[in-house]
């Protein structure tokens, strides 16, 4: 099964921004000067886990950052919107996100009368330049009349987000921004890799100074921006060797490296799609627990089951 885009944009987003230091130079601008002053930004902490619902996973991803405000525990909440348009209630959608992590913070704190501030920040990019439109506030798509708005203020809930659309930034502006390398190459790829079959070093010019950096720097930071490159589009190894010949022998070593590394993966992926055809013409519908365990096997397992599949008379016999 070939790695959709969404999963691409899901796991460079996660590599870059699960570094606090890097992530706080995102966050840091989206909350008021008065509250970013109060917020202690060197106890950012990971949390893990994620709190989109399942059937929301093909369009979002989350991180969450625990820290403090003042003397008060407080969290910093991003979301990763990776559709072409923006989702109308996602004011709602956060109100349920923050909601399951309430819950999940009070069966940890079962004694608290209340729970901790969360900030929401949403990045968004629409690869079609598409600008966000949604409502920023929960009393915003609740829908009384306009007549009634007025006087049905005290029951409407105010729960209000802030967005980073990328796509209302042109590259001069993004990269002039004070981001962290790793941060900055990932916005600008968000916003060119997607629109670009095929990059190379006039494409990249505008961050070969933060390649520079994460090629220096080690920390997997280069192989992540190369791996989603690599992933998206047409773009192969060729295009990308005169980049490289300007950062340095470590570049050469991780383009080389991760070109071959995603080589072996999608040839591992032609094996376990034409593995699961077999099986189901054979057994009938496979079990989604089947499905994934074949996804995620090496090139030698996937050899031995697929030989296994004309002499096997039950479906478990092949994974025996």
């Amino acid at each position: 099964m070939a790695v959709s885009p969404w999963n691409r944009h899901d796991c460079y987003f996660r590599h870059v921004m699960s570094r606090a230091a890097d992530a706080a130079t995102e966050l840091r601008p989206w909350v008021s000067k008065e509250v970013a002053a109060r917020l202690r930004w060197d106890e950012l902490e990971l949390v893990p886990g994620s709190f989109v619902s399942h059937e929301l996973q093909s369009r979002c991803t989350d991180i969450l950052y625990r820290t403090r405000y003042d003397d008060r525990e407080a969290y910093l909440y991003l979301l990763l919107e990776h559709q072409s348009s923006s989702d109308p209630l996602m004011a709602l959608r956060l109100a349920e996100y923050q909601i399951a992590f309430w819950r999940r913070w009070l069966k940890d704190n079962p004694n608290a009368h209340s729970v901790p501030m969360v900030f929401p920040v949403v990045l968004f990019c629409d690869p079609s330049g598409g600008h966000w439109t949604a409502p920023l506030d929960l009393s915003e798509v609740i829908d009384p009349d306009d007549a009634s708005r007025a006087f049905l203020a005290d029951y409407l809930p105010r729960w209000r987000y802030v967005v980073d659309d990328l796509s209302t930034v042109d590259v001069d502006a993004l990269l002039a921004r004070d981001l962290a390398p790793a941060v900055a190459t990932l916005f600008f790829l968000l916003k060119v890799a997607p629109r670009k079959p095929r990059l190379g070093l006039d494409d990249l010019h505008p961050i070969m100074r933060y390649l520079r950096v994460l090629a220096q720097g080690g920390g997997g930071e280069l192989e992540a921006a190369l791996t989603y490159i690599l992933s998206m589009g047409d773009t192969d190894r060729t295009d990308l060797e005169p980049v490289v010949d300007q950062l340095g022998p470590e570049a050469k070593e991780a383009l080389m490296t991760t070109a071959d590394r995603l080589e072996a993966k999608g040839r591992a992926e032609g094996r376990a799609e034409t593995l699961l055809e077999q099986l189901a013409l054979r057994f009938g519908p496979i079990p989604a627990s089947i499905a994934d365990r074949v996804h995620n096997s090496s090139i030698a397992q996937l050899r031995q089951w697929t030989a296994r599949v004309l002499t096997a008379d039950t479906l478990a016999k092949v994974f025996e």
